[in-house]
């Protein structure tokens, strides 16, 4: 399990980059982009596995080297759906405003996610 959750850090802090990149993109052209969002969900949907595979790793006895992981990785789990709710009924600049600025909280968060979660054990 703990391959899996380290897996999975790498790839949502990828596909966090990668989503920055493409909101910004989007908010230079003023456009907004159906795919932007679905792309969103489905790291929202790589995040809430990454939290079921981080749950399991806490109930199991393994944890991580700092406790604020433990607030960290909820804050990573919101961020970006916060964002997608309120970009909804903006104009499609500000949505891939708002897009880009939730893409860069994930992506931040998830670099510190992997710097606070080394196992203890």
């Amino acid at each position: 399990m703990t391959a899996v959750h380290q897996k999975l850090a790498l790839v949502i802090v990828l596909l966090s980059l990668a989503g920055v990149l493409w909101a910004v993109s989007r908010a230079s052209k003023q456009t907004a982009s159906e795919r932007l969002r679905w792309f969103g969900w489905l790291t929202v949907l790589a995040i809430a596995l990454q939290a079921a595979a981080g749950i399991t790793l806490a109930a199991t006895g393994s944890r991580p080297a700092d406790a604020t992981h433990f607030v960290l990785g909820p804050a990573t789990l919101l961020a970006l759906p916060l964002a997608m709710i309120a970009a909804r009924v903006r104009t499609p600049r500000a949505a891939s405003y708002i897009l880009a600025a939730g893409w860069a909280v994930t992506f931040v968060l998830a670099l510190r996610d992997v710097g606070t979660g080394g196992l203890t054990s």
